[in-house]
C-alpha cells in the first residue's frame, strides 16, 4: 500500500470549513487547533492534538456509498488510535449554525 507523503503546503479549505474555522475562532473557548492534521494515511479537518479529538465537516458528498465506507475506515483507524471524532453534516450546520457550534465546543471542552 503507497501512503501519501505529507506535505506542509496548506489545502485551501472548502467554504464549508472556512466557515466553520471561523464559528470555532468565535465561539470555542479551546482555540488551538489544526487544520488538515495528518493522521497515518488520513488527514483531519480539524484537530485539537493535545486532546486527541477531531472534527470532520461532512458535505454532500459524503452521503454517497463510497464515501461513507472511507469515512467509517477513517473514523475506525483514528478510534484504534486514541482520538475522538466528531462529524457534523455541512447542511445541518448551515441551517442550524448556532446549535451545532454549541455541540462542538462542548466536544471539544474548555481550555487546558
Amino acid at each position: 500500500m503507497k501512503y501519501r507523503k505529507y506535505s506542509r503546503k496548506k489545502i485551501k479549505p472548502s467554504y464549508a470549513e472556512a466557515f466553520f474555522r471561523k464559528g470555532i475562532l468565535w465561539k470555542f473557548r479551546d482555540k488551538r487547533f489544526v487544520r488538515e492534521h495528518p493522521i497515518g494515511v488520513y488527514f483531519a479537518d480539524f484537530a485539537w492534538i493535545h486532546k486527541k479529538k477531531v472534527i470532520e465537516i461532512d458535505s454532500k458528498a459524503h452521503l454517497k456509498k463510497d464515501y461513507k465506507a472511507r469515512d467509517k475506515r477513517k473514523d475506525k483507524f483514528l478510534k484504534e488510535n486514541g482520538w475522538k471524532i466528531l462529524r457534523i453534516e455541512w447542511i445541518k450546520l448551515r441551517r442550524r449554525p448556532q446549535q451545532y457550534l454549541k455541540k462542538a465546543d462542548a466536544f471539544i471542552g474548555p481550555k487546558i
